[in-house]
C-alpha cells in the first residue's frame, strides 16, 4: 500500500481538512442557526482549525507509515 501521505502530502492535505472544519462549525453553522459573526470567534476558530487539520494531516502520516511497516514485516 502507497503512502498518499508521503513526503510533504500530508500538509495540504490537513490544511485542507483544516479549512473544510472550519467553514462547517465557524460558518456555516452560525448561519444555519441564525448566531452573530465575530472577528474573534471568526479569527479564533480559523487558527483553531488549521492547527487541528495539520494535526490530522501528520497523524494520517505516521499511521500509513506505520501500515507500511506492519504490511512489509507480514510480507517477510
Amino acid at each position: 500500500m502507497e503512502n498518499p501521505y508521503e513526503g510533504r502530502k500530508w500538509i495540504r492535505e490537513g490544511l485542507l481538512f483544516g479549512v473544510f472544519i472550519y467553514v462547517i462549525n465557524f460558518l456555516f453553522i452560525p448561519w444555519a442557526y441564525k448566531d452573530e459573526f465575530s472577528l474573534k470567534t471568526l479569527s479564533i476558530g480559523a487558527a483553531v482549525s488549521l492547527f487541528g487539520g495539520l494535526g490530522f494531516g501528520i497523524t494520517m502520516k505516521y499511521f500509513y507509515n506505520w501500515l507500511a511497516k506492519r504490511k512489509k514485516k507480514k510480507e517477510n
